[in-house]
């Protein structure tokens, strides 16, 4: 019950994590481009981007998500 319980928040915790640092470089990415006259819209480059962010953010976490849980899992197993 332990390790589902490590398994569950590491990705819960990565999840939030991943979720925050692409959610942030998403917004400095927008904010960029005021500087550039060709550039789109805030609205339109969200609306392009946000299906790939939302992927991106699915597979790091669960990459992360996983390493975590095994690490934090053998740490409780050595420790125990």
């Amino acid at each position: 019950m332990k390790y589902l319980l490590i398994f569950i928040l590491s990705h819960v915790a990565t999840y939030y994590a991943v979720g925050a640092v692409i959610d942030a470089r998403l917004q400095g990415l927008a904010e960029d481009l005021r500087h550039y006259p060709h550039a789109p819209i805030q609205a339109q480059y969200f609306e392009d981007v946000r299906l790939h962010a939302r992927h991106s953010k699915i597979e790091y976490c669960a990459m992360l998500g996983t390493l975590l849980a095994a690490l934090l899992s053998l740490l409780v197993w050595l420790l125990t």
